[in-house]
C-alpha cells in the first residue's frame, strides 16, 4: 500500500506538471481554434455578403440585359418602320423625279428639234440667197470680164494697126531728127496704151 502510494505520488509528480502544461497548451489551442473559427465565421459572413452582392449584381445585370434586349427590340422595330417609311418615300420621290425628268427631257428634245428645224430652214434660205447672189455676181463679173476682154482685143487690134502705121511711117521717114521724134511719139503712145490698159484693168 505504501509502495503503491509512493508510485502514484511519483507518477503524479512526473505526470501532473506535464498534464498541466498540456492542459494549458490545449487551452491555448482551443482559444486559437475558437479565434480561428471566429475568423472563419467572419470570412464566411463576408463571403455570404459578397455572394449576396454578386447575386444582386447578377440580377441587376440580368435586368439591364433584359432592358437592353427590350430597347433593342423596340429600336429595331422603330428602325425597321422608319426604313420602310423612308424607302417608300424615296421610291415615291424617285418615281416623281423620274417622271419630271422624262417630261423635261421630252420637252427639251421637242424644243431642240424645233430650233434645229428652224435654224436648218434659215441656213438653207441664207445658203440659197447667197448662192443666188454669188451666181449673179459671177455672171456680172463674167460679163464685165468678157467686155474687158473685148476692149483689150480692140485695143490690141488698134495697137497692131498703130504698130503697122508706125512701121510704115518708120520706113518712110529717112531723116534722123524725124526718126528721133517718131521714136519719142512711139514711147509716148506706149505709155498712153499702158495707162489705158491699167484703167481698163481697174
Amino acid at each position: 500500500m505504501d509502495i503503491k502510494e509512493a508510485v502514484l505520488g511519483a507518477l503524479k509528480e512526473l505526470i501532473l506538471p506535464e498534464l498541466a502544461v498540456l492542459r494549458q497548451e490545449l487551452g491555448e489551442v482551443k482559444s486559437n481554434q475558437k479565434l480561428a473559427n471566429q475568423r472563419l465565421d467572419d470570412v464566411n459572413r463576408r463571403l455570404d455578403d459578397l455572394n449576396a452582392h454578386l447575386v444582386d449584381q447578377s440580377r441587376r445585370i440580368d435586368d439591364t440585359n433584359n432592358r437592353i434586349d427590350a430597347v433593342r427590340e423596340e429600336l429595331s422595330g422603330q428602325i425597321n418602320a422608319v426604313r420602310t417609311d423612308l424607302t417608300g418615300q424615296i421610291n415615291a420621290v424617285r418615281t416623281d423625279l423620274t417622271g419630271q425628268i422624262n417630261a423635261v427631257r421630252a420637252d427639251l428634245t421637242g424644243q431642240i428639234n424645233a430650233v434645229r428645224a428652224d435654224l436648218t430652214g434659215q441656213i438653207n434660205a441664207v445658203r440659197a440667197d447667197l448662192t443666188g447672189q454669188i451666181n449673179a455676181i459671177r455672171e456680172e463679173l463674167t460679163g464685165r470680164l468678157d467686155e474687158t476682154n473685148k476692149r483689150l482685143d480692140d485695143t490690141n487690134r488698134r495697137i497692131d494697126e498703130t504698130n503697122n502705121r508706125l512701121n510704115r511711117l518708120y520706113e518712110v521717114i529717112v531723116r534722123r531728127e524725124e526718126h528721133y521724134l517718131l521714136e519719142h511719139r512711139v514711147i509716148k503712145l506706149e505709155q498712153d496704151l499702158a495707162e489705158v490698159k491699167r484703167r481698163l484693168a481697174a
